[in-house]
């Protein structure tokens, strides 16, 4: 699928003149179609001028999940700024950090968020403007002033701004975790945000007749397909309300009464509808394609699915936030065994190498950590100098060529079919009683018995010793004794790898996108053992 884009914002202005009164995105009764789409993001991006918008403006976007997050994604980048998501469910303290950081003055909102705006005015050392919301809604609020509000934006008659681009022009800024406790923003530009929509279009060939569920929130990193692939490819995406995300029953009807046919999403939103009562309806629904990323999904599950959906090609992807997607491995066969299912291949147009950990060699390594080199890869981290130059170094290329390559952290090696397979973080990886131990191995092991749903491991210490812990959540249906999982680990594990302590949990801590926080599982269950204690 060749394409002559030049921005981002030009993903919507050739969608209205391909597919004018499609669907681009629904929720519930609500239906914008692409005209539409073109027409209000183009109102917006004037308005945003107007407000002395210039090129690559951080413009921050709190929001639930809403067709105006999707209209606020396509205003900025056609007004010429960066959108800069902000989660909803995050502190407000968090939240303010992001905004002082990226120095964002206009926020893009709705009347949902009026609560946690609010609490925001009063933490946040500068004004503020806001759209999306009234005047009549802020009389008591120091800092935030108001534009306009959604319908008052809508009514305005304005001609969509027509700019000059800059393929290497800031698009959006993705905040993720940093290991100091500031956030760190990943800048990624129109080029990289065309190459994922582009790449992702060709190797998944989604159409006007599909229906993609939209399970992802604006700033959880796998959105790209949503807001960008979809809309690339004439896509009906429905978009999930934060209701449906969390109630399996209520994610299935919307499956079935929509007819998807194309899914992406962390694999715990699909591991949930496994349930009596909600399972049997999905055979009701016409699925083609299945993507997960962000964890291993767990070949037990993958089979159960695959039944259901027998017509399907479910896809293992993998990608950090900071080169959007790298590697893939799409299979038609339900799995064999229990092996993790291989990270696969690097996709087109994207050179890899395996760094040794030990050694830095890059020759002849079959097991080490996984570099890219991709034109969907970010232009660095926001405001970090120092941080620029430590994930990224300089080697040949396969072909001779010399290339600059990211690091991803991530220790993978070839399988006998000469396929990818993730092995785990290099920082999850421990060293006790001189051995060398991955942790996500013995998460892997713990997966295998049917009961358990979902597992996580880490490791402390308790005065000089290492002690590694294993914590796991059954499946409600299955009943298994511990010591069942005890044997399923000396059965699968090395002796010096074997957990010194299990503990069950009835829930994980995780992100607002599904995937499990391990650095918060150790304070989770001293948490736990205390509530325990008091009553």
């Amino acid at each position: 699928m060749n394409s002559t884009l030049l921005h981002l914002g030009e993903i919507v202005e050739q969608g209205a003149k391909r597919f004018p009164d499609h669907t681009a995105y629904s929720m519930g009764e609500k239906r914008l179609t692409y005209t539409e789409l073109e027409k209000q993001s183009g109102q917006l991006a004037a308005t945003l001028l107007a407000e002395g918008v210039q090129k690559e403006n951080r413009i921050g976007i709190l929001a639930e999940r809403s067709l105006e997050s999707f209209v606020s994604v396509y205003g900025i980048l056609r007004a010429g700024g960066a959108f800069v998501p902000l989660d909803p469910t995050s502190s407000v303290e968090r939240m303010a950090q992001i905004i002082e950081d990226a120095n964002i003055r206009i926020v893009l909102t709705t009347p949902a968020q009026f609560r946690k705006l609010r609490s925001l005015d009063r933490v946040l050392p500068f004004a503020i403007k806001l759209i999306g919301i009234g005047p009549e809604k802020l009389s008591e609020q120091k800092n935030h002033t108001s534009c306009l509000s959604w319908d008052e934006l809508m009514a305005t008659e304005t001609d969509a701004p027509v700019l000059k681009f800059s393929a290497s022009q800031l698009a959006y800024i993705m905040y993720t975790s940093g290991s100091t406790g500031q956030p760190k923003g990943i800048m990624h530009t129109h080029r990289s945000g065309l190459a994922y929509a582009e790449r992702s279009a060709r190797l998944y060939r989604p159409g006007p007749e599909d229906r993609y569920a939209s399970h992802a929130p604006l700033h959880f990193d796998i959105c790209t397909f949503a807001y960008f692939t979809a809309p690339f490819c004439g896509v009906h995406t429905v978009v999930l309300s934060e209701g449906e995300t969390k109630m399996p029953a209520s994610l299935a009807q919307v499956l079935v009464r929509d007819q998807i046919t194309f899914w992406y999403a962390v694999p715990l939103a699909l591991i949930q509808l496994l349930q009596p009562g909600i399972e049997e309806s999905l055979s009701q629904v016409p699925m083609k394609w299945v993507l997960y990323g962000g964890e291993p999904f767990a070949p037990k599950y993958v089979r159960r699915l695959m039944e259901l959906w027998p017509n399907s090609t479910f896809s293992n992807v993998y990608g950090p936030a900071e080169v959007n997607q790298c590697t893939y491995f799409n299979f038609s066969e339900p799995p064999q065994g229990e092996e993790p299912i291989p990270l696969g291949q690097v996709w087109a147009d994207a050179d890899f190498l395996l760094l040794d950990p030990d050694t830095g060699k890059t020759e002849g390594v079959q097991e080490g950590e996984l570099c890219i080199h991709a034109e969907t890869a970010m232009q660095g981290y926001w405001r970090q100098e120092s941080r620029n130059l430590s994930p990224f170094f300089e080697a040949n290329s396969p072909s001779g060529i010399r290339k600059q390559y990211y690091k991803t952290g991530d220790l993978v090696y070839f399988n006998a079919h000469g396929q990818l397979v993730f092995k785990g973080r290099i920082d999850a990886q421990i060293k006790k009683r001189g051995y060398r131990i991955d942790l996500a191995e013995i998460e892997s092991a713990a997966l295998e018995l049917d009961g358990v749903q979902d597992a996580a491991c880490f490791s402390t210490l308790e005065g000089e010793n290492r002690i590694i812990v294993l914590t796991y959540q059954r499946r409600r249906e299955e009943e298994f004794k511990e010591e069942e999982l005890i044997e399923q680990c000396r059965r699968r594990l090395p002796s010096y790898a074997f957990p010194d302590r299990l503990v069950e949990l009835e829930s994980f801590p995780r992100t607002s996108s599904g995937k499990i926080i391990r650095g918060q599982l150790k304070d989770w269950i001293e948490q736990l053992n205390v509530h325990k204690q008091e009553s």
